[in-house]
């Protein structure tokens, strides 16, 4: 049924746009506790040989944090003016 965490086609094509969006949703989430985890380790190690003062958090190794932080937050308007051209 899964190829290496995602769906093989037979069943992609079988399930309803919901239910395919359910099934990415739970991959994305495992995959964010996962990284959880690892980040949690990298920040521990890079604390530990970090100089005095320097403040390192999970957010500087956790790829989707980054990627949240990357995205600036756009108004209603900006948000429609940007589709219009689109």
């Amino acid at each position: 049924m899964c190829i290496r965490g995602g769906l093989d086609p037979d069943s992609f094509w079988g399930y309803t746009l919901a239910e395919a969006s359910s099934y990415m949703k739970g991959i994305r989430e495992r995959d964010d506790l996962a990284w959880n985890h690892t980040s949690s380790l990298m920040a521990l190690y890079a604390q530990s040989k970090a100089k005095r003062g320097k403040k390192i958090t999970l957010d500087d190794f956790h790829p989707y944090r980054q990627m949240e932080k990357e995205q600036p937050e756009l108004s209603p308007n900006q948000l429609l003016d940007k589709f219009k051209n689109f």
